[in-house]
């Protein structure tokens, strides 16, 4: 389990982040809601040790890990897929999938074969073209990829950055399923996102966060049922939250359905 215990962070002398608490179990799907500057990827960053802890303490399975490298934290299970997609666009997809190995790589080549197999078998249209170059992909498949390098390290937590950003609103729903199944692993994603429609209709928990603090939680249900998170985060007024919140549950409901066939 991940735990943050009244971690703070920032940029220099500026303080961005702070007394932040938050946990992600084994299997659990948390969502951070938030506006554009109040300080998700300032989170995600500083948990996966790009960003130094200005205080408090993080934790994976009781051991503390914030003194620890981004290598290390790697190693240790932590997978970070920032915003932007940011694959090598001039390398195969299939040599993007090593690089995502590379922390492993001691493990042998049958260890890497392996883990492409899982990886491939998630992401199917990537393994029909790992020879291609990845700059010749769409933008979805690129954060198909993007995911799929993440997952090559065998994360037992995995952060994700803004994952539908500038995406149609098909392969939004593409990639959201695939998040979905990343629980059945066991493995614990922590996303931040700012459609918080689609990311409170699948999370299990959520903190909504607020210049730089967490200001409220609850269960993904919990929050899309607040008529102020509703009308702040998803754009619905008041009288229009009970016809949202019934495409809402159709939408969640399509999801259970995908993810129930597989």
């Amino acid at each position: 389990m991940l735990e943050l215990n009244d971690i703070a962070a920032g940029y220099g002398n500026s303080i961005v982040i702070e007394q932040i608490n938050l946990a992600v179990r084994p299997g659990e799907l948390v969502a951070l809601v938030g506006a554009n500057g109040a300080g998700k990827s300032t989170l995600l960053k500083t948990i996966s040790g790009l960003l130094p802890l200005s205080a408090g303490s993080i934790s994976l399975d009781g051991v503390r890990i914030d003194h620890s490298s981004s290598r290390q934290r790697v190693l240790k299970g932590i997978s970070h897929v920032p915003e932007g997609r940011q694959v090598f666009a001039g390398l195969t997809v299939q040599k993007n999938l090593e690089l995502g190995f590379y922390t492993r790589r001691r493990e042998g080549a049958a260890a890497l074969r392996s883990r492409l197999e899982f990886v491939c078998e998630y992401f199917p249209v990537l393994a029909e073209r790992l020879p291609e170059l990845a700059g010749n992909f769409s933008g979805g498949q690129q954060q198909m990829l993007a995911i799929a390098r993440g997952l090559m390290s065998s994360p037992k937590i995995l952060l994700l950055d803004e994952p539908s950003l500038g995406l149609s609103p098909i392969l939004v729903s593409q990639i959201f399923v695939l998040i979905s199944r990343l629980k059945a692993e066991g493995i614990g994603v922590l996303l931040a996102e700012q459609n918080a429609r689609m990311s409170l209709a699948i999370a299990d928990h959520a903190y909504v966060i607020e210049m730089g603090r967490v200001v409220m939680e609850g269960t993904g249900k919990e929050l899309l049922n607040r008529p102020d998170i509703a009308e702040k985060y998803l754009g619905i007024s008041a009288s229009g939250q009970e016809a949202d919140s019934e495409h809402i549950e159709s939408m969640s409901a399509r999801l259970r359905e995908i993810l129930s066939a597989d």
